[in-house]
């Protein structure tokens, strides 16, 4: 196991870093140019989620509030709308 800020996981975690934005930018570039039906999409994000989530358990709440609202704002603007879900929250319209 790496100590936490050895130079070795520092790099370990640049890393895993560069992964996540290469792999993030690729994803919206792909929504932004191909076809997508809107079950399609869904399928897509899901497949996405459980792969960056591969990488980074601990970090469901950051994904759903960046990555997931960034690649849904994407498909809207394509005419795509799926719902935004905000972790943790429960619905007050009851």
């Amino acid at each position: 196991m790496l100590e936490k800020n050895s130079p070795a996981a520092l790099q370990q975690e640049e890393q895993q870093l560069a992964w996540l934005r290469q792999f993030t930018s690729l994803v919206a570039a792909r929504l932004r140019t191909e076809k997508f039906s809107e079950e399609e999409a869904v399928c897509f994000l899901e497949e996405v989620k459980q792969q960056i989530l591969t990488r980074f358990p601990d970090k469901a709440t950051a994904y759903a509030l960046i990555y997931e609202r960034r690649f849904k704002r994407i498909l809207q603007k394509r005419g795509i709308c799926l719902p935004f879900d905000v972790p943790g929250a429960t619905s007050s319209l009851t």
